[in-house]
């Protein structure tokens, strides 16, 4: 059977479990992205910051680049999942981050966690709220979405974890669109 579709490489960072990867595996396979989980890589350390005791989310974006630079498949995409606390040079944190349309992206499960916010412990609510992050990274890397104002897209800017929650886990119509037009361009490949 021949379809278009993307594929990105699932780099586990910190403490994630299989669990969770397979989530975010089963969420992209929905976008027609084909998820790969790789080997486990330690988060760079020399993307740390020891006064603020989070990583630079756009330092270890970079650290991920090198790795794709270096993969001998480079038709795939990365997407980094860590449960370390990630900030952005203008930002307090960052649930993610992403290159648009640079093949690279990076969530945190950090402030996804419930426990972070004082609730108990919810894996299926973490899951869920993960699969959005990866979601909305990946359209950025791969398809080159930006934000949109619908907030109940998947592409909705998250400010606040009331966003994530808020959001639907499914792309808006215009944004959608936007992606099939992308898959559109894509040369078929034999699965």
């Amino acid at each position: 059977m021949n379809m278009n579709e993307e594929k990105v490489k699932i780099v586990p960072m910190g403490g994630i479990g299989s669990e969770l990867v397979n989530a975010i595996v089963d969420g992209l396979a929905e976008l027609r992205v084909v998820g790969e989980a790789i080997s486990p890589v330690r988060l760079p350390r020399r993307c740390y910051n020891s006064k603020r005791r989070q990583f630079l989310a756009d330092c270890v974006l970079e650290s991920l680049a090198e790795k794709l630079g270096r993969e001998p498949e480079a038709d795939k995409n990365i997407l980094g999942v860590t449960d370390r606390d990630l900030y952005a040079e203008d930002s307090n944190f960052v649930f993610g981050r992403a290159k648009l349309g640079g093949r690279v992206a990076l969530i945190s499960t950090y402030r996804l966690d419930p426990t972070f916010y004082g609730k108990p412990e919810d894996k299926g609510l973490l899951s869920k709220r993960a699969v959005k992050e990866a979601v909305h990274e990946v359209c950025h890397s791969t398809y080159g979405l930006e934000h949109c104002n619908n907030p109940s897209c998947v592409m909705y800017f998250p400010g606040s974890i009331l966003d994530v929650d808020g959001q639907g886990g499914d792309l808006c119509g215009s944004c959608a669109t936007a992606v099939k037009n992308r898959l559109s361009h894509l040369p078929l490949r034999s699965l």
